[in-house]
């Protein structure tokens, strides 16, 4: 009899340690599972994050067009969506055409183009070349502008900052004038811009290309 019960007793003791010695692994595959999960569910999260902003995106962003009127003098911008109201834009332009906000006000939601034709003239004056007695038409020039615009969908008001090209070409008459003139075309949306983004380095950036442009093209 004391022979079993000392084997009884050891039986338990073995599997007290076993049980013992397994604890640990459990422990672990617990915690890897849960760390499984919980990278899923972030991913997950992740996902619909990303969803929710391609919904805000293609839903409630503004997206503008601009007509030319009063003999090249005004721009009237006007939401593509007719189902959108814009309330008012401001718009920012490189430093070398005009450090000086011009605003789109209602009910016209209009601005004038003069500062804009001035700025224009005086930046790219220097940089094409022209002979005495020659007329030049420079085409396919964009000259890029912040647009920050307060509107109006489904019910709630929104801020929006994007970067528009203002499209126009130049005519040249040494004749006439010294200055070039400038044609208006159009509006178009270039990229919205990011929180903290340098917004006037990025546009005088752009435009500096646009001269480099000029620049070639003036040469020919």
């Amino acid at each position: 009899m004391s022979r079993k019960k000392e084997t009884g007793a050891a039986n338990k003791n073995n599997n007290r340690h076993s049980i013992s010695n397994i604890l640990p692994y459990l422990s672990m595959a617990v915690a890897i599972v849960a760390l499984i999960i919980s990278v899923r569910s972030c991913s997950i999260s992740e996902k619909q994050l990303l969803i929710n902003e391609s919904e805000y995106n293609s839903q409630r962003a503004i997206l503008l067009t601009g007509s030319i009127t009063n003999n090249q003098k005004t721009m009237i911008l006007k939401p593509i969506d007719p189902n959108t109201k814009l309330i008012i834009a401001q718009l920012s332009f490189p430093s070398e055409v005009t450090d000086n906000p011009l605003s789109a006000l209602p009910p016209a939601l209009s601005f004038s183009l003069i500062p804009v034709i001035d700025g224009i003239a005086r930046s790219v004056r220097d940089k094409i070349e022209t002979k005495k007695g020659t007329y030049k038409i420079a085409q396919g020039f964009n000259l890029p502008v912040a647009i920050k615009s307060f509107y109006a969908t489904k019910g709630d008001t929104y801020w929006d900052e994007a970067i528009y090209l203002i499209h126009f070409n130049l005519y040249i008459d040494s004749n006439a004038n010294p200055s070039p003139g400038v044609h208006f075309v159009g509006l178009s949306p270039l990229g919205r811009i990011r929180n903290g983004e340098g917004l006037k380095n990025k546009i005088n950036e752009l435009w500096s290309q646009n001269l480099l442009t000029m620049m070639k093209k003036g040469k020919k």
